[in-house]
């Protein structure tokens, strides 16, 4: 038999209420989880809660792909492939037996392959990459060998235009936040505010949350983009807020599911997803209530 070394690390926490610390294994790793749910019972003995709490606390933004059956469907890891592609997912959770930990292996090897080719395959492979490196090289003016020092320059060029570009946003996103600051209303003594930003993505989002939240410590916002059938979330909560109860992870979980997405995050921020546009703005009329709910007015 031939030496070899084999390497497979692994980490196994055991014993009571080690679910506690869920949260902060996986924020080494990733700030968006997609927790694979077995059967009802999950969130019936209230472990569910207990690991959504210390995603919670650990920043950990998470969703939801629920009701795993036995000898799970490809229809649920297809599923759990386009949410992990959607909300640039990082980590997969399962909580459940066999086959909850079946789907979260395949979901994680759907999201990202490695395919391998032999013989002829490998000899086309290999023609076609040499082809598309003369057509690089031809576009960007350059020999073949000169190709690496003339891709670096344009992405030099390309990394600075990029930076000009995104102060000329942030100056944008801080026009856009005050203009939507200034049309919030009171509920409780809480500034709250539900918008539709046009064009923004999850950085966006996150940035005139981060601002909103800066400007005033009694907000609590809410704010959605729809792109095709991708909807997207976020809550943002001033402290003053946070203080009171009202906390961005719960609101996200219940405007997300109206929209028949999920979501969670940070007592001051959070993110979710929807798969319902028609529903966006039902979802963010649920807002005052709940914050109306949760200071008991």
């Amino acid at each position: 038999m031939n030496n070899y070394v084999y390497h497979n690390p692994g980490k196994i926490i055991f014993g009571r209420g080690c679910e506690q610390s869920i949260g902060e294994e996986i924020a080494r790793y990733a700030k968006r989880c997609l927790i694979v749910l077995g059967g009802p019972f999950i969130k019936e003995n209230g472990l569910y809660d207990r690991v959504a709490a210390s995603l919670e606390e650990a920043g950990v933004a998470y969703f939801d792909l629920e009701n795993i059956v036995p000898n799970p469907r490809l229809a649920q890891v297809y599923e759990g492939i386009e949410l992990c592609r959607r909300h640039e997912i990082g980590f997969v959770l399962a909580i459940g037996g066999g086959s909850a930990i079946d789907t979260a292996k395949s979901v994680a090897a759907g999201v990202r392959r490695v395919e391998a080719t032999t013989g002829r395959v490998s000899l086309e492979t290999m023609n076609r990459n040499q082809e598309l490196i003369f057509r690089a090289a031809a576009a960007l003016k350059a020999k073949p060998g000169e190709l690496q020092e003339k891709a670096e320059a344009a992405m030099a060029e390309m990394k600075a235009l990029r930076q000009r570009v995104d102060k000329l946003l942030a100056k944008e996103a801080a026009g856009e936040t005050d203009r939507i600051l200034f049309g919030a209303h009171e509920v409780g003594g809480l500034k709250v505010i539900t918008a539709t930003v046009s064009e923004a993505d999850g950085a966006r989002l996150r940035q005139m949350g981060d601002l909103l939240r800066d400007k005033d410590p009694n907000v609590v916002a809410v704010l959605a983009s729809v792109s095709g059938e991708k909807i997207t979330f976020l809550c943002a909560c001033g402290k003053e807020a946070v203080k009171r109860g009202i906390k961005a992870g719960d609101i996200i979980k219940q405007v997300s599911a109206i929209a028949g997405g999920s979501g969670g995050g940070k007592p001051d921020s959070a993110m979710g997803g929807g798969k319902d546009p028609l529903m966006v703005d039902n979802a963010l009329a649920m807002v005052d209530n709940v914050v109306s709910m949760k200071l008991g007015l």
